[in-house]
C-alpha cells in the first residue's frame, strides 16, 4: 500500500474549472484533427514517465501504464489518420468500434499508398511489425490496463522490459504515424481550400 501524507479537504469538484492561480489544461474536443490531439496526450505522459523511470529504479509495475499509453497512442493516431483519409475521400466517419491495431494499420496503410504510392518500402514495413508485435501482447488494449483478465488469469503483461528501448522502437513509428499525419493533413487542407470538399 503507497504511504503519503494525508491532503487537505478541498470541498472542489472533481472537474471544477481551473483557478487563475492553478496551472489550467484544456479538455480536448471532438473532430479529425482532435484524434491527434489526444493522441500526442498519451505519448507526452508516457515519454515524460520514461525520462523519469530512467533517473530511477523503476519500480514495481511502472512498465504497464507506459505500454499503455503507448498503445493508446498507437490506436488514436491510426484512427486520426483513417478520419481523415475519410474525409479526403468524402466519406462520412465512424471511428472503428474495435481496438486492434492491425486491421487499422492496414487501412491507414492503404490510404497512405492511395495517396502517396512512393511511400511504399521499408518504413511502412517496420511499422507493420511493430504494431504486430503491439497486437501479439494486447490484441485488445487490455493487457496494459489491468493484472488479470475477465476471467481472473494473468494478463500476460511482460515480467520485464526496457522502456527506454521501447521508447526508441516507437520512435520509429511515430515518425511513420506523424508523416503519414502531415501529408493526408496537407492534402485535406489543399482539397478544402479548392473547394472540393
Amino acid at each position: 500500500m503507497p504511504q503519503f501524507a494525508i491532503p487537505a479537504i478541498t470541498g472542489r469538484a472533481l472537474l471544477e474549472g481551473a483557478s487563475q492561480a492553478a496551472a489550467e489544461t484544456r479538455v480536448l474536443r471532438d473532430g479529425p484533427d482532435e484524434w491527434f490531439s489526444f493522441a500526442e496526450a498519451y505519448w507526452s505522459c508516457a515519454d515524460a514517465r520514461v525520462n523519469e523511470l530512467s533517473r530511477t529504479d523503476g519500480g514495481t509495475n511502472a512498465a504497464a501504464p507506459v505500454l499503455f499509453l503507448l498503445r493508446q497512442y498507437v490506436e488514436l493516431s491510426l484512427k486520426g489518420l483513417f478520419a481523415i483519409g475519410a474525409e479526403l475521400q468524402q466519406m462520412l466517419y465512424a471511428p472503428p468500434p474495435y481496438h486492434t491495431l492491425g486491421p487499422l494499420w492496414e487501412q491507414v496503410r492503404a490510404l497512405i499508398l492511395e495517396f502517396s504510392p512512393d511511400s511504399a518500402g521499408v518504413w511502412l514495413d517496420r511499422s507493420r511489425e511493430i504494431i504486430s508485435q503491439f497486437d501479439a501482447v494486447d490484441a485488445r488494449s487490455f493487457t496494459f490496463r489491468y493484472p488479470v483478465t475477465t476471467r481472473g488469469d494473468p494478463s500476460g503483461v511482460p515480467t520485464t522490459v526496457s522502456l527506454e528501448s521501447v521508447r526508441d522502437v516507437m520512435l520509429e513509428l511515430r515518425i511513420v504515424l506523424d508523416g503519414a499525419g502531415a501529408l493526408l493533413g496537407e492534402l485535406r487542407d489543399l482539397a478544402r481550400e479548392l473547394g472540393e470538399m
